[in-house]
Order: C-alpha cells, then sequence, then structure tokens
C-alpha cells in the first residue's frame, strides 16, 4: 500500500512552533486480475467480467467477426463497446479463448422490471 505524510505547521519569527498539522494518505494499489473467456464457433452471449481500460470489442475480441456485436434495448441494437451489466451476442468463425485483463468490480446494479 503507497503510504504519505505530509508535516506542516505555522512558526512565530522567533523559530516557536505553534502548531502542526499531519497528514497521512492511504493510495490502495490498482490490482488488476485476468480471466479467460472461452468462445465457439457462432453466436455467444458475453459481458465484461472486469473494468477494463478499453471495452472496445476490436480490442477485446480481436478474432472475432467483425460488426457483430449486439446488444438488446427493446430490439437488437449494433454496438461497437461493451459495458458492465449489459449481456451482448457476438459472433465468432473460431473457436477461441480470450484473455481479459482488468480491475475486480466491487458492485454492478441492474435496473429490472417486474414481470
Amino acid at each position: 500500500m503507497a503510504h504519505a505524510q505530509f508535516f506542516g505547521g505555522s512558526f512565530d519569527g522567533y523559530g516557536q512552533k505553534g502548531h502542526t498539522d499531519t497528514l497521512i494518505y492511504n493510495n490502495p494499489p490498482v490490482i488488476t486480475e485476468s480471466t479467460d473467456k472461452i468462445v465457439a464457433v457462432g453466436w455467444n452471449m458475453i459481458g465484461l467480467p472486469l473494468t477494463v481500460t478499453n471495452s472496445h470489442v476490436d480490442f477485446l475480441f480481436p478474432d472475432a467477426i467483425a460488426n457483430t456485436l449486439y446488444g438488446f434495448n427493446g430490439s437488437y441494437q449494433r454496438a461497437d463497446s461493451l459495458k458492465i451489466g449489459i449481456g451482448y451476442w457476438l459472433r465468432f468463425s473460431n473457436p477461441d479463448t480470450v484473455e481479459i485483463t482488468g480491475v475486480a468490480m466491487d458492485t454492478v446494479c441492474i435496473n429490472v422490471n417486474p414481470g
């Protein structure tokens, strides 16, 4: 864990200390992890298992068939990037194992409709 201490205060003209302030700042490290996603030939349901720095489909799944990432919001809509908490369909012409690297999510909130 990164740790820094800053000291400050005030002094009078004779070098006498009036008060001292101490600020301790803890900056937890960002821990990345990786997970493998196995994809089959044809359509695969995918989502983001981690918070990634680049969520563009071409970056995450370079061997997927171009322009085949689809989300659903009342109807199927083509997408270029993935968002956390949303499922997508993506098509592949060959089976593959894709490594995704990012930061684990603490919480994902998804609104659902009753029924």
